[in-house]
């Protein structure tokens, strides 16, 4: 059985010498216009729809850093009446307690 040309070790296949410009038209032939404008349709729409929500969630963003500095100086102003709020019970019982002199 005489398995053919692909099964000879060492077989070349014949190399056809294609020119540059050649090539290049063969690569626009083969390149689908309708396929690249739709996709270029599509990415553009696609920004379209998030620049506005950009611009929306910037000034978002400028304010959550003001409520964060706020929330601290909640947090802080608490925390202060909380230890004003203990020194006055600490003082409350020593004044309630009697004092005895010898």
């Amino acid at each position: 059985m005489y398995p053919g040309r692909y099964f000879i070790p060492n077989y070349a296949l014949p190399v056809r010498n294609i020119g540059l410009f050649q090539r290049l038209f063969n690569g626009i032939k083969q390149f689908n216009w309708s396929n690249l404008l739709t996709n270029a349709n599509k990415t553009l729409n696609v920004v379209n729809q998030t620049i506005p929500l950009i611009r929306q969630t910037g000034p978002m963003i400028n304010n959550l850093k003001s409520m964060i500095r706020i929330t601290k100086a909640f947090k802080n102003e608490v925390t202060n009446n909380k230890k004003e709020q203990v020194k006055e019970k600490n003082i409350l019982n020593t004044n309630t307690q009697p004092n005895f002199f010898l």
